[in-house]
């Protein structure tokens, strides 16, 4: 019979070559199987932690880049606005009370900016990266605030000397014209920081929902 033929052909010596055979398959399939899993575990934490580290980066960028640079351009609004009236309340002071009032508030305003102004040149020197674009529109808000400084200091100078009329003059012709323009290279400034901030937002959100995806694929 086969059985017989079997145990005559190959023997007990042979069926136990056969078993051991097997198992070493198997245990080497085994072995290639986790050697799989491990690769592709390995495989998909390489390719989280880069990803993780570019988002991290952008929302670096985001906050402590962008951000603070807001912040310094939102403090050069706050300061030219308020002494545009300011110097508007010196020459239209009816009494040394009221008008020593408002120039100490446009000196203080005015070393508000100044630290402001110090901190955002220091990003500027640094090697973060910046649009030549940010560069320009500061850079006039620089001219800006040169020529405008001048007009507000003759103002004052002459409001003090009792020459009311001509400072009225000045700040009509001059002065009002100038805060006007540094408001508005200021306001360009913010609203550049604003656009970068949507691009590198909408680059985020593109860059999450490619990683979803990918780790969804490769995990199902």
């Amino acid at each position: 019979s086969c059985a017989k033929f079997c145990r005559v052909r190959w023997g007990r010596g042979s069926t136990t070559r056969v078993m051991e055979f097997v198992v070493k398959t198997l245990n080497s399939r085994s072995v290639a199987a986790y050697v799989i899993l491990i690769a592709l575990m390995a495989g998909m934490g390489i390719y989280s932690f880069v990803n993780m580290r570019h988002l991290t980066d952008k929302l670096y960028q985001i906050n402590e880049v962008n951000g603070a640079k807001q912040r310094y351009a939102i403090n050069f609004r706050g300061s030219v606005h308020d002494r545009s009236i300011l110097v508007r309340d010196v020459v239209l002071a009816e009494d040394v009370v009221a008008r020593e009032a408002a120039i100490a508030g446009i000196e203080t305003l005015r070393a508000f900016y100044d630290g402001s102004d110090a901190q955002m040149q220091a990003m500027f020197a640094d090697a973060t990266p910046d649009l030549p674009e940010e560069r320009t529109i500061l850079e006039r808000i620089n001219q800006i605030k040169d020529r405008t400084i001048p007009v507000v200091d003759q103002i004052v100078a002459d409001v003090n000397a009792g020459r009311r009329d001509q400072a009225q003059d000045t700040l009509m012709t001059q002065a009002r014209p100038l805060f006007v323009e540094w408001l508005g290279e200021i306001n360009r400034f913010i609203d550049k920081q604003e656009e970068l901030n949507k691009s590198i937002g909408a680059a985020v959100n593109e860059r999450t929902g490619s990683f979803s995806l990918n780790m969804a694929l490769i995990v199902g």
